[in-house]
């Protein structure tokens, strides 16, 4: 692997795989293609992440943001889409020689090993950000505190942080709204920034960019964007805390053919000889039972094997059903999850796609009424005011 030696070269890089990924979230792709895709845009985010790291373009013991060079903010997200894209690889085993539960379980491992290498990368990428002082938000400090105290175990996203349910959900409400005016803020300045890369990427390394774009638009752009996926970093943790969980509830399952029957019954069954009720005559005449002043049976001794009026494990199967036997296996339930899960992801990324035209198309309907508006206001003043009417000497 080639690394990048030019800085020009290295903002160039960037830029491409910044578009190669919106292209690849935006656009509808074949699944099989969409994978290759992915794949060579991880080699080539790889290729990048090691030629910023060989740059040193930061000095995260005495530096804060501030200190950073506008056109070097960008590279600190570098870290952050790395990780992004371990969480989207995904590899299918073409052995044919494994069953299907060992290809699971070996699929089920490598995509643990990506998840464990993503929460590497989010990690330094959140370290970075703190040691700078970067971090805007003092929900976002503070969980990283507590993910810091805990080794970042990220199991921490599938317990409860905070025995308080209103001040989770206050919480959850507040990122929710710091989390949409941020995209709002890019969005405005989005424009701007699309057709700066495109003449940045045009243009060749010894010319002059071309463009009007304030620096200190950029800047805050950089800033804005850096916490956008401060948060981000953060959902992203928690996707991966609950997937680990299911992944490693596949791994350690038993396979099929080792799996003790779940019924009490049929344990029951081998630990017990058939039990038969026999002919109440044939035992009273056996002395197997005692008959009352009545003629019933005071006492009733049950007999192996003898007889065939009714069985008695027959009678105790009916009665003692264990009710709480599993109506699923745990590979069932984990493929349910995970299926659950994905379809969740996919609907909020629709969501978002239609989210974004809808908001497009609002925006394109308002210029359009904006413009008839106009056009009406001036044909209103032609009809005012008729052509030639404030010419007095009539020339």
């Amino acid at each position: 692997m080639s690394l990048i030696t030019e800085k020009y070269e290295l903002s160039k890089c960037f830029f491409e795989c910044m578009n190669w990924i919106h292209r690849l979230e935006n656009e509808d792709w074949n699944p099989k293609e969409q994978m290759e895709q992915t794949k060579l845009l991880f080699y080539q985010m790889l290729r990048l992440h090691t030629s910023v790291e060989k740059f040193n373009l930061f000095s995260f013991s005495n530096e804060f943001l501030e200190d950073v060079a506008t056109n070097d903010l960008k590279f600190l997200l570098v870290i952050y889409f790395y990780g992004y894209l371990f969480t989207k690889l995904s590899f299918s085993s073409d052995d044919t020689s494994l069953d299907e539960e060992k290809k699971r379980k070996e699929n089920a491992e490598r995509r643990l090993k990506n998840l464990s290498q993503a929460i590497q990368q989010f990690k330094s990428f959140l370290q970075r950000i703190s040691q700078i002082e970067a971090i805007e938000s003092q929900i976002d400090q503070n969980r990283l505190e507590e993910l810091s105290n805990l080794n970042f175990d990220v199991q921490l996203f599938v317990q409860p942080r905070n025995s308080n349910p209103m001040k989770m959900r206050e919480e959850k409400v507040m990122n929710h709204k710091r989390k949409i005016g941020l995209q709002k803020k890019l969005e405005e300045v989005q424009p701007a920034m699309d057709l700066f890369v495109k003449q940045f990427l045009t243009k060749k390394e010894d010319e002059d960019n071309g463009t009007t774009l304030d620096e200190e638009v950029i800047r805050e752009y950089w800033t804005q964007k850096i916490q956008l996926h401060i948060m981000e970093t953060f959902e992203q943790l928690e996707f991966i805390a609950q997937e680990m969980k299911m992944l490693q509830m596949v791994i350690n399952m038993k396979p099929s053919s080792q799996q003790q029957p779940t019924n009490r019954n049929t344990s029951l069954q081998q630990q017990q000889p058939r039990m038969m009720v026999t002919n109440i005559d044939e035992l009273a005449s056996k002395g197997h039972i005692r008959l009352g002043q009545n003629g019933a049976p005071s006492i009733i001794k049950l007999v192996p094997n003898q007889g065939d009026v009714m069985v008695r494990q027959q009678i105790y199967d009916q009665v003692f059903v264990d009710r709480n036997a599993p109506t699923k296996s745990l590979e069932e339930f984990a493929d349910e999850e995970m299926a659950r899960m994905k379809e969740a992801h996919e609907k909020e990324e629709k969501a978002k796609k239609e989210a974004e035209k809808n908001k497009k198309k609002e925006d394109s309907d308002e210029a359009a009424d904006e413009q008839t508006y106009k056009d009406r206001e001036w044909d209103d003043w032609k009809d005012a005011h008729v052509k030639g009417a404030g010419n007095m000497l009539r020339h």
